[in-house]
């Protein structure tokens, strides 16, 4: 699985930086008024600029632009990681902001000038940085950069999205006015399984975005378990807490990660679920990951009380014995990647194979609910276990093994197909992860052919088309959280992207059906630039990967819940 999360770490920046990193600096450092203790360096089409910056050093350069040219240019290192902030004439605060670190190694910035004058570019290095790059590869004149974006809106492809795309009304997850997605019924006459993908974890919009969705699949279409990239266990307790009449937030806090649990955007999705409870067929919250994803202080004592009540004595009935001690480290969140007093690997791999020994004894008894629940929160515990310890020695400069990449994935996956085939038979699901995850054929993407096998991959090959994913993708504004927001980069190609001709339709929010594109053998269903993974753009066909697009023109970042 690591070869997935560094591809990942690497692309989905928002969240590969520190938050506490982020919330140290200041406005002031910020500001463009900083570059004038540097040198600044003029940007030309004919000058690449290479250098090393040691931590919290930055380098400041300046770019002369007429009034409607448009410019590109690309940053670049191999070692570190920078924070590169544009300025417009006479503006203090940045009207673009980019992170870059070496597991990307690349990124691109690309703007119009909405005024004459210098536009100041200032890079500051987050870690000590080596071999940065910074290039101009493009200064468009006012004249050329207008009679481009004429000839865009006359791009066939634009017409062709026109006539095919799904015109959506709104994001808002309280609007229950569906005529506007009743034709998307036609796309899931046969499918048991949605998956709605967030091209970041700090993607606020999308996140608006699935809960209108969601709302949708569950009152129109009959779907009523909503999965989550979030604990197996820990979603149960989240489940049992709501079902119980806990305030909904504290409850969603018990099993969801952190960028879902404090999102202002998530919380409507939050509250209908619990009015959802007041219906005949509530909306269901389950937990397909083999993390743990919030403290579940819990966990040791429930299954404790499980195997008293089952009359069989395992390492686990004893609270004091170092397998429960562990048990009890994971899932209070103890043991970080750097943790100091990390237990020593024998101890720990006796723990692991402690789990699978009483997962194959629960695995025994009768098949009842409450036994498959069990055996499979322990058999989930062991793989948390064996990635946390991988991660462990990771930092201390160890490889992980070539088996332990994938499964992270494919043990979800075996999670939502247990849950279909035999925990909820009969019913339909809805999946919310990342749009990485829900990825498939991900040996097909050229940016990683290596990536490994996905959640999407391994379902896919089950349901076929009975599996149905969205992947939402943005053609301007911001991503992150507060103290860490990243622009969204149009334009990253000299060619037309995805996201430019859906832009150019005039629609704000639309869904483009990619499955109907290769049926129809319309061009959106073979090559082309998009941005559905981490912002960025990638060339693939991507209707092998994913079965629609939500275009979302504007996207806005992850607004955290106030306490």
């Amino acid at each position: 699985m690591w070869r997935v999360f560094r591809f990942f770490l690497g692309i989905a920046l928002a969240t590969m930086l520190s938050y506490s990193a982020a919330h140290a600096q200041s406005n002031e450092v910020d500001g463009q008024d900083s570059c004038q203790v540097n040198d600044l360096i003029p940007l030309s089409l004919t000058g690449l600029w290479t250098g090393d910056l040691e931590k919290e050093q930055y380098q400041c350069f300046v770019l002369e632009m007429k009034e409607g040219s448009f410019a590109r240019l690309r940053l670049g290192l191999e070692i570190g990681a920078i924070k590169a902030s544009l300025f417009a004439p006479a503006d203090t605060s940045s009207v673009m902001q980019v992170y870059a670190n070496e597991e990307e190694k690349e990124r691109v910035m690309a703007w119009a000038a909405d005024m004459a004058g210098s536009y100041l570019l200032r890079i500051e290095a987050l870690q000590r940085t080596m071999t940065m790059r910074v290039q101009l590869e493009s200064l468009e004149s006012p004249e050329l950069y207008a009679a481009r974006v004429h000839t865009l809106e006359a791009n066939p492809r634009v017409r062709s999205l026109s006539d095919h795309m799904l015109k959506l009304n709104s994001v808002d997850p309280n609007d229950d006015d569906f005529s506007d997605l009743l034709l998307l019924r036609n796309n899931l006459n046969d499918v048991r399984i949605v998956m709605l993908g967030e091209a970041s974890h700090h993607n606020g919009t999308d996140f608006l975005a699935k809960g209108r969705l969601i709302r949708f699949l569950h009152s129109e279409l009959g779907f009523d378990i909503l999965a989550f990239e979030a604990g197996f266990y820990n979603m149960s307790k989240t489940w049992e807490a709501i079902r119980s009449g806990e305030d909904p937030h504290k409850a969603f806090s018990k099993g969801a990660f952190w960028m879902w649990a404090l999102s202002a955007q998530v919380e409507p999705l939050v509250r209908y679920v619990s009015n959802s409870l007041n219906t005949d067929r509530p909306l269901e919250l389950a937990g397909i990951d083999i993390q743990v994803s919030a403290r579940a202080p819990e966990l040791p004592h429930d299954l404790r009380e499980f195997l008293l009540d089952k009359d069989f004595p395992t390492p686990f009935t004893n609270p004091k014995s170092p397998e429960s001690e562990i048990l009890t480290g994971l899932s209070e969140v103890r043991f970080r990647t750097r943790e100091k007093a990390f237990p020593d690997s024998v101890i720990w791999f006796q723990f692991v194979e402690s789990l699978a020994r009483t997962a194959d004894e629960i695995g025994n008894l009768e098949p009842t609910r409450e036994t498959m629940y069990w055996k499979r929160v322990l058999v989930n515990m062991g793989y948390h276990a064996r990635m946390v310890f991988y991660m462990y020695m990771y930092s201390k400069g160890l490889r992980l093994p070539t088996r332990e990449n994938d499964r992270r994935d494919q043990q979800m996956a075996e999670n939502l197909i247990w849950m279909i085939e035999e925990f909820y038979p009969g019913r339909k699901i809805i999946v919310w992860a990342h749009s990485g995850h829900i990825l498939r054929a991900s040996n097909e993407l050229i940016v990683n052919p290596d990536l490994g096998i996905t959640l999407g991959d391994a379902v896919w090959k089950v349901f076929k088309n009975q599996m149905y994913s969205i992947a939402p993708v943005s053609y301007g504004g911001s991503f992150g959280f507060p103290n860490l927001i990243n622009t969204i980069v149009p334009d990253q190609y000299p060619e037309a992207e995805f996201e430019e001709l859906m832009a150019a339709t005039g629609q704000s929010i639309s869904l483009v059906d990619l499955r109907q594109g290769i049926k129809q053998d319309r061009w959106f269903g073979g090559s082309f630039i998009a941005r559905p993974i981490g912002n960025i753009s990638m060339r693939s066909v991507w209707s092998h990967h994913f079965d629609a697009f939500l275009f979302l023109k504007t996207q806005e970042p992850n607004n955290l819940l106030e306490e």
